[in-house]
């Protein structure tokens, strides 16, 4: 028996019979545990002469190795003079994931015409397809950031962001849980194929500048993150497969032929749904032209479906 999530409808139509399957790689993964002078998290002076965490993956891949997680601000300050450097940061917060996350303040504006962002540096790409990046992120109390965006660059390339904000759950308490069932602490994007393949592409959470009821954000409430990981498949492990035993199209419908996790997406990478499906379970989706991406423990497929 189907099991229906409503997203709108209208007949759909498979523009692409043939799935590619292929064991998804994790190139890099940050949960925040351990002790500062783990092999996997380092601090460095930035160039006012204040400590700074800049966070090393404790997974990756051996090319991922020096890739790095951490809370950064550029702008200019009152005098004009161009800065640049990573906020202070924490690792004491207990989660659901575990003992720690990281969460990071002074998200206030108080530099003319700064940004701030969570930054993801130097992911290398090479031989890989498909990259997937996903974490956890809330606003402790609320005068933090209530809003942020997602962007990415392919090098030292121009920053290429989302046009809208995203809301972040807010008074979460300084050691309140992440909700890994809720779509406001989990972000999932499916980067573009022009991210296929690089050796270095970074990605950014771009702070908004008012917290969620609209006043200027405070310096002093943290925003916080835990489980960034960075997934992609091998190009040379996709074979000639034509079959799809993970989703297939009926109707109007996604339907699981078993249970998988999958994310639906705009060909622009807006995620329209991403999130477990069942054997049975069925997604009815509006007008459009999808990706879909499908994984189970063993099989990773991706599909291109037309809904008209």
């Amino acid at each position: 028996m189907k099991k229906k999530i409503l997203l709108t409808m209208m007949g759909a139509l498979m523009l692409c019979t043939g799935a590619l399957f292929a064991q998804t790689t994790r190139l890099a993964f940050w949960d925040f545990e351990g002790s500062d002078g783990d092999p996997y998290s380092f601090y460095r002076e930035d160039e006012y002469g204040t400590v700074r965490a800049w966070v090393i993956p404790n997974e990756s891949t051996e090319k991922n190795a020096n890739a790095k997680f951490s809370a950064y601000r550029e702008g200019k300050d009152s005098d004009g003079i161009d800065i640049a450097y990573y906020l202070g940061m924490t690792r004491a917060t207990t989660t659901i994931f575990g003992g720690s996350c990281l969460a990071a303040q002074n998200w206030d504006n108080i530099e003319m015409r700064s940004v701030r962002y969570w930054y993801l540096e130097n992911i290398s790409t090479e031989g890989m397809t498909d990259v997937t990046i996903s974490l956890y992120l809330t606003c402790a109390g609320v005068g933090g950031p209530g809003k942020f965006k997602f962007g990415y660059k392919i090098g030292d390339g121009p920053w290429i962001d989302n046009a809208d904000f995203k809301d972040v759950r807010i008074n979460v308490s300084a050691s309140g849980n992440f909700v890994g069932s809720d779509p406001a602490d989990l972000w999932v994007h499916n980067l573009p194929a022009t991210c296929n393949n690089q050796a270095k592409i970074s990605c950014r959470w771009l702070s908004n500048d008012l917290r969620a009821d609209g006043t200027p954000i405070a310096a002093s409430s943290y925003s916080r993150l835990d489980n960034v990981e960075v997934k992609a498949v091998s190009a040379s492990s996709i074979p000639n497969a034509k079959t799809a035993p993970l989703v297939y199209v009926e109707g109007s419908y996604l339907i699981g032929e078993t249970d998988a996790n999958v994310t639906v997406s705009t060909t622009l990478g807006a995620i329209v749904y991403a999130g477990p499906i069942s054997k049975g379970e069925s997604i009815e989706l509006s007008k459009g032209i999808y990706i879909v991406k499908a994984a189970s423990n063993t099989l990773t497929e991706t599909i291109k479906i037309l809904v008209k």
